[in-house]
Protein backbone atom coordinates (compact mmCIF):
# COMPACT_ATOMS: atom_id res chain seq x y z
CA UNK A 1 0.00 0.00 0.00
CA UNK A 2 1.20 3.47 -0.44
CA UNK A 3 1.50 6.19 1.56
CA UNK A 4 3.08 8.81 -0.63
CA UNK A 5 1.73 10.67 -3.29
CA UNK A 6 3.23 9.59 -6.91
CA UNK A 7 5.19 12.43 -8.87
CA UNK A 8 4.07 13.08 -12.27
CA UNK A 9 6.58 14.82 -14.55
CA UNK A 10 6.12 16.29 -18.54
CA UNK A 11 6.85 13.36 -20.62
CA UNK A 12 9.15 13.23 -23.66
CA UNK A 13 6.08 13.96 -26.03
CA UNK A 14 4.89 17.07 -24.12
CA UNK A 15 8.24 18.58 -24.21
CA UNK A 16 8.58 17.85 -27.63
CA UNK A 17 4.87 19.63 -28.22
CA UNK A 18 6.28 22.62 -25.71
CA UNK A 19 9.05 23.30 -27.88
CA UNK A 20 7.53 23.18 -31.39
CA UNK A 21 4.98 25.81 -29.75
CA UNK A 22 7.89 27.91 -28.96
CA UNK A 23 9.91 27.72 -32.33
CA UNK A 24 6.94 28.26 -34.25
CA UNK A 25 6.13 31.81 -32.19
CA UNK A 26 9.77 32.32 -32.50
CA UNK A 27 9.71 31.65 -36.04
CA UNK A 28 6.13 33.73 -36.46
CA UNK A 29 7.68 36.56 -34.64
CA UNK A 30 11.13 36.69 -37.29
CA UNK A 31 8.59 36.19 -40.21
CA UNK A 32 6.67 39.05 -38.82
CA UNK A 33 9.61 41.64 -38.58
CA UNK A 34 10.83 40.53 -42.13
CA UNK A 35 7.20 41.14 -43.53
CA UNK A 36 6.95 44.83 -41.58
CA UNK A 37 10.74 45.46 -42.93
CA UNK A 38 9.88 44.72 -46.64
CA UNK A 39 6.36 46.48 -46.58
CA UNK A 40 8.51 49.54 -45.55
CA UNK A 41 11.31 48.88 -48.09
CA UNK A 42 8.13 48.70 -50.70
CA UNK A 43 6.67 51.74 -49.27
CA UNK A 44 9.96 53.92 -49.85
CA UNK A 45 10.21 52.56 -53.55
CA UNK A 46 6.66 53.60 -54.30
CA UNK A 47 7.59 56.95 -52.48
CA UNK A 48 10.39 57.45 -55.20
CA UNK A 49 8.51 56.15 -57.84
CA UNK A 50 5.47 58.72 -56.89
CA UNK A 51 7.92 61.88 -56.65
CA UNK A 52 8.82 60.48 -60.18
CA UNK A 53 5.68 60.46 -61.41
CA UNK A 54 4.81 63.79 -59.72
CA UNK A 55 7.52 65.78 -61.15
CA UNK A 56 6.90 64.72 -64.42
CA UNK A 57 3.19 65.42 -64.04
CA UNK A 58 3.92 68.94 -62.60
CA UNK A 59 5.98 69.77 -65.75
CA UNK A 60 3.57 68.87 -68.08
CA UNK A 61 0.79 71.10 -66.41
CA UNK A 62 3.32 74.12 -65.13
CA UNK A 63 5.85 73.81 -68.00
CA UNK A 64 8.76 73.97 -65.71
CA UNK A 65 9.91 71.66 -62.69
CA UNK A 66 9.01 72.07 -59.23
CA UNK A 67 10.50 74.77 -57.52
CA UNK A 68 12.85 75.41 -60.69
CA UNK A 69 9.89 77.17 -62.79
CA UNK A 70 10.10 81.14 -63.14
CA UNK A 71 7.83 83.73 -60.77
CA UNK A 72 5.97 85.12 -63.04
CA UNK A 73 4.67 81.33 -63.90
CA UNK A 74 4.56 80.70 -60.05
CA UNK A 75 2.24 83.34 -59.76
CA UNK A 76 0.19 82.76 -62.77
CA UNK A 77 -1.02 79.31 -61.31
CA UNK A 78 -1.47 80.54 -57.42
CA UNK A 79 2.37 78.90 -56.69
CA UNK A 80 4.50 80.94 -53.75
CA UNK A 81 6.39 83.02 -56.41
CA UNK A 82 8.05 85.22 -54.21
CA UNK A 83 11.18 87.52 -55.99
CA UNK A 84 13.41 86.66 -53.62
CA UNK A 85 13.46 83.29 -53.95
CA UNK A 86 12.62 83.71 -58.04
CA UNK A 87 14.20 86.10 -59.47
CA UNK A 88 15.58 84.28 -62.31
CA UNK A 89 19.59 83.97 -60.68
CA UNK A 90 20.72 80.77 -60.49
CA UNK A 91 19.15 78.10 -58.18
CA UNK A 92 16.13 80.76 -57.84
CA UNK A 93 13.49 79.80 -60.42
CA UNK A 94 15.82 80.10 -63.49
CA UNK A 95 13.64 77.52 -65.92
CA UNK A 96 16.96 75.19 -66.20
CA UNK A 97 15.30 71.85 -65.49
CA UNK A 98 17.59 71.16 -62.86
CA UNK A 99 16.67 71.74 -58.73
CA UNK A 100 19.36 74.07 -57.77
CA UNK A 101 19.89 75.15 -54.34
CA UNK A 102 20.60 79.05 -53.55
CA UNK A 103 24.12 78.79 -54.27
CA UNK A 104 23.84 75.70 -57.22
CA UNK A 105 25.62 73.44 -53.85
CA UNK A 106 23.93 69.91 -53.99
CA UNK A 107 24.01 69.72 -50.23
CA UNK A 108 22.11 73.33 -50.03
CA UNK A 109 18.37 73.82 -48.41
CA UNK A 110 16.73 76.36 -49.72
CA UNK A 111 15.49 78.62 -53.29
CA UNK A 112 14.89 75.33 -55.66
CA UNK A 113 15.55 72.17 -53.57
CA UNK A 114 12.89 73.73 -50.80
CA UNK A 115 10.38 74.96 -53.28
CA UNK A 116 10.67 71.41 -55.19
CA UNK A 117 8.78 70.28 -51.79
CA UNK A 118 6.29 73.11 -51.50
CA UNK A 119 5.34 73.13 -55.12
CA UNK A 120 4.29 69.50 -55.02
CA UNK A 121 2.42 69.96 -52.08
CA UNK A 122 0.52 73.08 -52.94
CA UNK A 123 -0.24 71.30 -56.44
CA UNK A 124 -1.69 68.35 -54.49
CA UNK A 125 0.74 65.94 -56.69
CA UNK A 126 2.66 64.59 -53.27
CA UNK A 127 0.50 63.73 -49.83
CA UNK A 128 2.55 65.32 -47.05
CA UNK A 129 2.55 69.06 -46.76
CA UNK A 130 5.60 70.76 -46.79
CA UNK A 131 5.10 74.59 -47.41
CA UNK A 132 6.64 75.94 -44.08
CA UNK A 133 9.31 77.04 -46.66
CA UNK A 134 8.04 80.19 -47.86
CA UNK A 135 11.23 81.83 -49.70
CA UNK A 136 11.56 85.32 -48.57
CA UNK A 137 14.60 84.15 -46.80
CA UNK A 138 16.30 81.99 -49.50
CA UNK A 139 18.20 79.39 -47.31
CA UNK A 140 16.24 78.09 -44.83
CA UNK A 141 17.20 78.68 -40.75
CA UNK A 142 19.01 76.84 -39.34
CA UNK A 143 17.84 72.94 -37.52
CA UNK A 144 19.60 71.21 -35.29
CA UNK A 145 16.98 68.29 -35.49
CA UNK A 146 16.21 65.39 -38.01
CA UNK A 147 12.63 66.12 -36.92
CA UNK A 148 13.71 70.20 -37.94
CA UNK A 149 14.64 68.40 -41.12
CA UNK A 150 11.14 66.98 -41.68
CA UNK A 151 9.10 69.93 -41.41
CA UNK A 152 10.81 70.59 -45.36
CA UNK A 153 11.49 67.25 -46.62
CA UNK A 154 9.39 64.42 -46.73
CA UNK A 155 10.53 61.58 -44.06
CA UNK A 156 10.45 58.28 -44.91
CA UNK A 157 8.98 54.89 -43.06
CA UNK A 158 11.92 53.15 -43.02
CA UNK A 159 12.69 55.20 -39.56
CA UNK A 160 12.14 58.23 -38.10
CA UNK A 161 15.08 60.28 -39.55
CA UNK A 162 14.99 58.98 -42.55
CA UNK A 163 14.42 61.37 -45.52
CA UNK A 164 14.23 62.47 -49.60
CA UNK A 165 16.18 65.44 -50.55
CA UNK A 166 16.11 66.38 -54.07
CA UNK A 167 19.07 68.41 -55.81
CA UNK A 168 20.63 68.37 -59.03
CA UNK A 169 24.73 67.79 -59.31
CA UNK A 170 26.75 68.11 -63.04
CA UNK A 171 23.47 68.96 -64.15
CA UNK A 172 21.53 65.89 -63.10
CA UNK A 173 18.82 66.03 -61.19
CA UNK A 174 18.77 63.48 -58.00
CA UNK A 175 16.93 61.96 -54.80
CA UNK A 176 19.17 61.66 -51.88
CA UNK A 177 17.83 58.71 -49.39
CA UNK A 178 19.37 58.77 -45.91
CA UNK A 179 19.29 61.18 -42.81
CA UNK A 180 20.08 64.98 -41.58
CA UNK A 181 20.69 65.61 -38.24
CA UNK A 182 20.26 69.26 -39.36
CA UNK A 183 20.73 72.41 -41.33
CA UNK A 184 23.76 74.58 -40.78
CA UNK A 185 23.62 78.12 -42.61
CA UNK A 186 21.41 76.59 -45.19
CA UNK A 187 23.43 73.57 -45.74
CA UNK A 188 21.99 70.26 -45.15
CA UNK A 189 24.19 67.75 -42.78
CA UNK A 190 23.71 64.28 -44.17
CA UNK A 191 24.31 61.32 -42.67
CA UNK A 192 23.41 57.44 -43.04
CA UNK A 193 19.93 56.41 -42.89
CA UNK A 194 19.58 53.12 -44.20
CA UNK A 195 20.68 49.34 -43.66
CA UNK A 196 22.78 47.85 -46.49
CA UNK A 197 20.35 45.23 -46.59
CA UNK A 198 17.63 47.93 -47.37
CA UNK A 199 19.90 49.96 -49.65
CA UNK A 200 20.41 46.32 -51.86
CA UNK A 201 16.70 45.77 -51.76
CA UNK A 202 15.85 49.30 -52.67
CA UNK A 203 18.91 49.26 -55.36
CA UNK A 204 17.80 46.30 -56.67
CA UNK A 205 13.89 47.27 -57.29
CA UNK A 206 15.56 50.09 -59.51
CA UNK A 207 18.95 49.24 -60.58
CA UNK A 208 21.56 46.79 -60.97
CA UNK A 209 21.43 45.84 -56.82
CA UNK A 210 25.22 47.20 -57.37
CA UNK A 211 26.40 50.04 -55.26
CA UNK A 212 28.62 52.20 -57.44
CA UNK A 213 27.21 51.62 -60.64
CA UNK A 214 23.92 52.25 -62.41
CA UNK A 215 21.28 55.18 -61.56
CA UNK A 216 21.12 54.36 -57.97
CA UNK A 217 24.67 54.62 -56.09
CA UNK A 218 25.87 54.33 -52.19
CA UNK A 219 27.35 57.79 -51.34
CA UNK A 220 29.81 59.03 -48.75
CA UNK A 221 28.51 62.63 -49.09
CA UNK A 222 25.45 64.32 -51.53
CA UNK A 223 28.08 64.79 -54.58
CA UNK A 224 31.41 61.79 -53.70
CA UNK A 225 30.16 58.08 -54.41
CA UNK A 226 31.27 55.31 -51.27
CA UNK A 227 35.54 55.23 -51.74
CA UNK A 228 35.05 52.32 -48.88
CA UNK A 229 38.04 50.13 -49.37
CA UNK A 230 37.57 47.95 -46.17
CA UNK A 231 34.55 45.66 -45.01
CA UNK A 232 33.33 46.31 -41.35
CA UNK A 233 30.75 46.52 -38.98
CA UNK A 234 30.68 50.62 -40.22
CA UNK A 235 30.57 50.39 -44.12
CA UNK A 236 28.13 50.29 -46.54
CA UNK A 237 29.63 48.44 -49.07
CA UNK A 238 32.29 45.87 -48.79
CA UNK A 239 35.27 47.49 -50.79
CA UNK A 240 37.51 44.84 -50.82
CA UNK A 241 36.60 43.54 -53.45
CA UNK A 242 38.79 43.70 -56.69
CA UNK A 243 38.04 45.11 -60.33
CA UNK A 244 36.93 43.92 -62.55
CA UNK A 245 34.20 42.64 -60.03
CA UNK A 246 31.79 45.08 -59.50
CA UNK A 247 31.86 46.45 -55.35
CA UNK A 248 28.58 45.01 -53.11
CA UNK A 249 26.47 46.02 -50.28
CA UNK A 250 27.62 45.01 -46.86
CA UNK A 251 25.17 42.37 -46.38
CA UNK A 252 26.92 40.11 -44.56
CA UNK A 253 24.96 38.51 -41.71
CA UNK A 254 26.50 40.73 -38.47
CA UNK A 255 26.78 43.74 -40.81
CA UNK A 256 23.45 44.16 -42.92
CA UNK A 257 21.40 45.72 -40.31
CA UNK A 258 23.11 48.60 -39.57
CA UNK A 259 22.60 52.12 -40.79
CA UNK A 260 25.86 53.11 -42.50
CA UNK A 261 24.32 54.02 -45.91
CA UNK A 262 23.16 56.96 -48.00
CA UNK A 263 21.83 56.12 -51.52
CA UNK A 264 21.48 58.95 -54.29
CA UNK A 265 18.76 57.85 -56.97
CA UNK A 266 18.62 59.50 -60.35
CA UNK A 267 15.79 61.04 -61.40
CA UNK A 268 13.34 60.38 -64.42
CA UNK A 269 12.89 63.75 -64.72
Amino acid sequence: MRTGKSRQGFTLVELAIVLVIIGLLVGGVLVGQDLIKAAMIRSTVSDIEKVNAAATTFRTKYGGLPGDITSSRAHEYGLISEVVGRNGAPGRGDGNNQIDGCTSGAATLGCETALFWVDLSVAGLIPQNLTKYTASALMIADQTTTSGVGEYLPKQKLRDSAILHAYSFQGKNYLYLGSATGVTAGVLNVQPGVTPNEARSIDEKFDDAYPLTGVVRSLNNLTTLDNDTTVTANTCIDGTIVAPNPKVYNVIDANMNNVNCMLQLRTSF
